[in-house]
């Protein structure tokens, strides 16, 4: 994670590189002093610069230069109906930041009993609540009506900058609340740009010698291309050639999909499935991979590890059900618990 965080502690300075003509055009506006800006909802591919734009927002309109440093990862805990709670939420001292998605059956419990409570407070400093709400677009109906009443209510408190991938799963209702902004993925042009920028940069601060390893024009258009203008991928594949990492981002993947599949056929105790795939898709979201080639990759390796063990075309049958009700659906996490447990009873039908 090298580059990506050298991308997050300069990103004022990157931006140049990267922009978005309306973030910028919304930036240029004298907006820190009363923070009078709506509230934001970025949306575009994985792959994209949304998550890094919601940062450089924050910096512009705190005047400031946020830090990998500043992130404080917190483990909070709430009560509901003799339930608990358990979800992480990033902090710094200007932002909150979280994913309802990750517990998606208590978002709208997590929503109005822990944000609204801090939202209703007004912020120490005058200044509104700056609130980062990932997977925006795949929150439960119920979280979004809640959510629209903190709108109407506490908007003088609080500043929403959401992030999202699909617009058309998030209510009408609540878009004309948000100034939609689209983030496209980076052009290869500007890509190279950042690419050179990065690295002279990097050698200059940290005086690593990468002359012996240097990437000429040729193999930065190839690494843009390999890993199809997809920011967060290009970072950490720059790592791997630069560091001479071990293992690469999709062998990574691949690897975690290997060892689940495996617990997935030696497991007898059923009970055990529901923490253990809800450990193991969390782990496949955080990589921001796409949902297809995930799935393919579970294909490739049942048919060159698990013949003996499973009906191949039932298993094609299952995948080729479960990306469809993915793409269809905002419950990503359901519909992966569901194919997970599908292939357990796969396993043990006999």
């Amino acid at each position: 994670m090298i580059f990506i965080n050298y991308l997050i502690n300069n990103l004022n300075k990157y931006y140049k590189d990267l922009d978005n003509e309306i973030i910028t055009n919304l930036c240029k506006n004298d907006f820190n002093k009363d923070f009078d800006i709506p509230h934001i909802n970025l949306y575009g591919i994985d792959g994209s610069m949304k998550n890094y734009y919601a940062y450089y927002i924050i910096n512009k309109l705190c005047n400031i230069s946020l830090k990998i440093d500043d992130f404080k990862l917190e483990n909070k805990n709430i009560k509901f109906n003799n339930n608990n709670i358990d979800f992480n939420i990033y902090t710094t001292k200007y932002f909150r930041e979280l994913n309802l998605f990750h517990k998606i059956n208590y978002d709208k419990v997590i929503l109005k009993n822990y944000l609204l409570e801090t939202i209703q407070i007004k912020n120490f400093s005058n200044r509104k609540h700056i609130i980062i709400l990932k997977d925006f677009d795949k929150l439960s109906f119920n979280c979004y009506m809640c959510l629209r009443r903190i709108l109407e209510t506490y908007s003088n408190n609080v500043i929403f900058i959401c992030i999202s991938s699909n617009l058309s799963k998030i209510p009408d209702s609540i878009q004309s609340r948000f100034l939609n902004i689209r983030c496209p993925m980076i052009e290869k042009k500007k890509l190279n740009i950042f690419i050179k920028n990065i690295l002279k940069d990097y050698y200059n601060d940290t005086e690593f010698f990468i002359n012996s390893n240097q990437l000429n024009n040729k193999e930065i258009n190839k690494l843009i291309k390999n890993n199809e203008n997809d920011i967060y991928k290009i970072l950490l594949n720059l790592e791997i050639v630069l560091f001479n990492v071990v293992f690469t981002y999709k062998d990574y993947i691949t690897d975690i999909i290997n060892k689940h599949l495996k617990f997935l056929k030696k497991e007898k105790n059923g009970f055990k499935l529901i923490t253990k795939n809800r450990e193991f898709i969390y782990k496949i979201i955080q990589y921001n991979e796409n949902n297809s080639l995930i799935l393919e990759k579970f294909v490739n390796i049942i048919i060159k590890n698990y013949q003996k063990y499973l009906p191949i075309i039932e298993v094609i049958k299952l995948t080729a059900q479960i990306d469809y009700d993915i793409i269809y659906s905002s419950r990503e996490l359901y519909h992966y618990e569901k194919y997970l447990i599908k292939l357990y009873s796969l396993f043990h039908q006999n």
